[in-house]
């Protein structure tokens, strides 16, 4: 593959989405190019789209708050909680709402090299 110099489409991403399918046991795989369209994906196959709110983290990648607008939906950014620089269950529970249609957990990112 990367001799040749295909890295989009092709015999090779077959091959590796028909044995991703096979060790999962489920009928088909299929490849996608990004995280961002992973978290898309995942979002429209659950039904989120137009006039939902998705509530994530506030100090994440961007390519999280992107996949919620690619779907037509709006984030809704909660802050995290300083230890575990995960969700603040708290500012999670403040933030449901009535168009709240999912919950995005990301764990923040951190610039600091002292982080673990």
């Amino acid at each position: 593959m990367f001799s040749r110099g295909r890295f989009i489409l092709g015999e090779e991403v077959a091959a590796v989405e028909a044995e991703f399918a096979r060790c999962l046991g489920v009928g088909h795989v299929v490849g996608i190019a990004s995280g961002t369209q992973a978290l898309a994906f995942a979002l429209s196959s659950l039904g989120n789209g137009l006039g939902d709110e998705v509530i994530t983290v506030s100090m994440t990648f961007a390519a999280t708050a992107i996949a919620v607008e690619c779907v037509g939906a709006r984030p809704v950014f909660v802050d995290i909680d300083a230890e575990t620089r995960c969700m603040d269950p708290s500012a999670l529970e403040a933030a449901i709402g009535p168009a709240t249609a999912a919950i995005l957990p990301a764990r923040a990112s951190c610039f600091n090299t002292s982080c673990p």
